[in-house]
């Protein structure tokens, strides 16, 4: 963990200090140790130092971007935080995405959302996500609206009249 946190830091070091100096065939060392580091703590169980070790390669994979980079690249380190369940990085993320962009990199985010699908370690962070991103366009609640039962529970009078509302016949609701 030590080398891709140090290599992460030197990287961002030089960009920040604008390094003119160009390094021919050398690997992505951060994200290869980070990404090494992780793998391992998963695979010995270590489920706090695998989502700290993730929560650091989704930031790495995020500090690269800028307003023209491949909106794909913004949504590997938004879902690899997401999955991380780090918030804090996820909330500071998705707002820098939507302010400076890619922004549509955080709809195409939201739109793997499924609060049904989500764990122990997701929850938090997919709740959070999509408070501060929004809610994707296909995304609708399985709740009933108003009455706080799932919508299988509501009586056919009550839902008939609600479906009316929205001018739709009951049968296609």
């Amino acid at each position: 963990m030590a080398r891709g946190t140090r290599a992460m830091t030197e990287r961002v070091f030089k960009e920040w200090a604008r390094d003119t100096a160009t390094t021919i065939g050398a690997s992505d060392e951060a994200n290869n140790q980070l990404y090494v580091a992780a793998l391992s703590a998963g695979h010995t169980g270590d489920h706090g130092a695998w989502r700290q070790l993730s929560g650091l390669m989704g930031r790495d994979m995020l500090v690269r971007l800028n307003r023209a980079s491949d909106p794909e690249h913004a949504v590997d380190g938004i879902q690899t935080l997401r999955r991380a369940g780090d918030v804090t990085a996820l909330k500071l993320a998705v707002r820098r995405l939507g302010d400076d962009g890619p922004a549509i990199a955080v709809r195409t985010a939201g739109e793997s959302v499924d609060l049904q699908r989500s764990t122990r370690t997701t929850l938090t962070a997919d709740l959070e996500f999509l408070k501060v991103g929004g809610v994707s366009s296909t995304w609708r609640p399985r709740i009933a609206p108003l009455t706080g039962l799932p919508s299988g529970l509501i009586s056919p009078s009550r839902s008939s009249s609600s479906s009316r509302a929205e001018g739709q016949s009951p049968s296609r609701r």
